[in-house]
């Protein structure tokens, strides 16, 4: 009788031990240094620690429009880990550009775009060039005299990586960033008339949400982006052509584009006049929300795909 008693008490222990909670994640084999690992990592899918000043969500991608004055710069850091900056400001916010990089984890970029070769645009590219490691190169094809364009090339020449321009990219390329996030070519032009309509313009697409990088392109350029382009210029958030001058960002642009929100990099006190009252009133009829570098400092934008989320430094 007391065998039976045992056998009955073995069973009882066994399905209450086998019908208990089970711990997702968590060794229970007796591995010491399975658990060990478990709790150094942390809990599955907890998004990684950042120092990021303007915080990011985990699988979401950031652009900050970087505040480098008078001038453009933006910094993309997409979902999968990928990084790509377009221009680089002017050779007076080089140090601080590259300091940005630095504290945003962005040393490796895996595409720089240079618009056009202003020293606006251009003037801390040869910064960036000596301080990240940069994967691939993409220029307009149109070329200056000045010697900060020459600094920049012969910068360009001694990182050794792929360079692109105008003779190997066209209308509707995308850039070779290996992401999620596709990066279009919208227009590029080495054989315009000036620098600022030679500007190589950039869409992003993650998900849903759609950006535009204009350079510095006029109203002629958007014209003729209207024509060819039709409702692939229907964006969320515009990058402003040309700082907000009078002769981009023409109203049949913005009905064409319908952005939600607009930014646009300017210096505080510039002497163009930048942005100009005209820009800003279009802007405004357009029903665009406008954030500008000189009022709202670095303003980022992240986005899951499917909305977004607007921060600014000040």
């Amino acid at each position: 009788m007391a065998i039976i008693v045992l056998l009955v008490l073995v069973v009882i222990i066994a399905v209450a031990l086998s019908s208990g909670p089970k711990w997702r994640g968590i060794d229970t084999s007796g591995n010491d240094d399975a658990n060990e690992a478990q709790h150094q990592n942390g809990p599955p899918d907890q998004p990684p620690a950042s120092n990021d000043t303007i915080v990011t969500r985990a699988g979401n991608s950031t652009v900050y429009f970087i505040d480098v004055g008078q001038g453009d710069a933006q910094l993309i850091k997409t979902a999968d880990g990928r990084n790509v900056l377009i221009d680089a400001g002017p050779s007076s916010a080089g140090s601080a550009l590259v300091s940005f990089l630095v504290a945003y984890n962005a040393t490796t970029l895996d595409a720089f775009v240079l618009t056009h070769p202003d020293a606006d645009h251009i003037g801390g590219g040869d910064d960036v060039l000596a301080a990240c490691t940069v994967l691939s190169v993409y220029q307009s094809g149109y070329e200056s005299g000045s010697k900060t364009y020459a600094a920049f090339q012969a910068a360009v020449a001694a990182e050794g990586c792929p360079a692109y321009n105008d003779t190997h990219l066209n209308p509707g390329d995308r850039l070779d960033v290996n992401s999620s996030v596709t990066f279009e070519i919208m227009a590029i032009d080495a054989l315009s008339g000036n620098a600022n309509d030679a500007s190589l313009i950039i869409k992003m697409t993650d998900g849903t949400v759609d950006f535009l990088f204009m350079g510095d392109a006029s109203s002629s350029v958007e014209r003729d982006m209207e024509s060819a382009l039709g409702t692939v210029l229907d964006v969320e958030i515009l990058k402003v052509g040309h700082h907000g001058s009078a002769s981009s960002t023409s109203a049949s642009f913005l009905s064409q584009t319908t952005p939600v929100v607009a930014v646009i990099g300017v210096g505080d006190g510039n002497s163009y006049g930048h942005p100009t009252d005209e820009a800003l009133e279009r802007l405004s009829a357009a029903g665009a929300l406008v954030y500008r570098t000189d009022l709202n400092g670095t303003v980022a934008i992240t986005t899951d795909g499917t909305s977004w989320e607007v921060s600014c430094e000040r």
